[in-house]
């Protein structure tokens, strides 16, 4: 559990960001197992890659154990409602992250749950540099920014205009999230407060929620 107690060969992490892959290092330095490792990853890319890895978003993660020689899936892909939604409105889908990942690290996890979350919920908080996908995502969705104010907001730089790469970048609103998601798990995320602040944003951005 304390990061360098492997000190031989442990394995190898890629991700598609650098702050994430050094998160999945530190997991694995720390004894934890492929799954922390993937699932502190993907946690820390919902900050420092919303674009691509979003809270909002899903997956499949697919195990393999080589002592069984067999194979697991988990699928975790947002499921959209049945029901088309109302004139004007796009469809929302439930999102898969949270649960998909707490159930990856329930199963073949050995870190705490705590511990893979708190390295994302920090970068969160206390910020971090603005990686150069997440700045060139911004500047190929400039109309999305430009007609969301909450988004503006986030980007919004001291002296005027956007924050850039290699910028410092706070997201306290998220912080908040993962710690609700690092001390009660991905639970309140699908019913309560949490919950239907979500359903309020989805409807606010022109959702069906």
């Amino acid at each position: 559990g304390v990061v360098g107690h492997v000190t031989t060969y442990f394995g190898g992490v890629a991700a598609d960001e650098p702050h994430a892959a050094l998160v999945g290092r530190d997991a694995l330095s720390a004894g934890g197992s492929a799954a922390d490792a993937v699932v502190a990853m993907a946690l820390t890319m919902t900050v420092t890659r919303p674009d691509v890895a979003g809270l909002g978003g899903g997956g499949v993660c697919v195990y393999f154990d080589r002592n069984s020689k067999k194979a697991q899936a988990i699928d975790f892909l947002p499921r959209a409602a049945r029901t088309p939604p109302p004139h004007g409105r796009w469809i929302a889908t439930v999102p898969g992250i949270p649960r998909g990942l707490f159930a990856l690290h329930a199963r073949y996890g050995r870190l705490r749950w705590e511990q893979v979350v708190q390295p994302a919920e920090n970068l969160a908080r206390f910020g971090t540099q603005m990686s150069r996908g997440f700045d060139r995502a911004i500047t190929a969705n400039q109309a999305l920014v430009a007609w969301n104010p909450d988004l503006r907001a986030l980007l919004a730089a001291r002296g005027g205009g956007r924050v850039h790469e290699g910028d410092s970048l706070r997201q306290l609103d998220l912080s908040g999230t993962l710690s609700r998601i690092r001390t009660a798990g991905p639970g309140p995320f699908y019913g309560g407060q949490q919950a239907r602040e979500y359903v309020d944003a989805v409807r606010a951005a022109g959702g069906s929620g």
